[in-house]
């Protein structure tokens, strides 16, 4: 559960130091609001999955299954984050 609440709350506090060394301090706050931009469409979409996957299965062991896969693909997909 720690591990879930990291990823699930350690997104927006990460994307704003990761924008402000890719892209410097000039334009801090245009590029953040694009990085956060991201966040609209997975804050409708996820809790939709979430509960489609509860009423599915009737637990919430589904769900906890999909945010650790998704935590492990964004993990990968880290690596390839490059300066501009």
């Amino acid at each position: 559960m720690l591990f879930m609440g990291v990823c699930y709350g350690g997104g927006i506090t990460i994307s704003a130091s990761l924008i402000r060394s890719l892209y410097g301090p000039d334009h801090y706050a245009a590029n953040f609001s694009v990085c956060n931009l991201c966040s609209i469409p997975a804050s409708i979409i996820g809790p939709m999955i979430s509960a489609w996957l509860q009423d599915g299965s009737g637990a919430y062991l589904s769900t906890f299954v999909m945010v650790m896969v998704i935590g492990l693909t964004a993990l990968v997909l880290n690596v390839f984050i490059r300066r501009p």
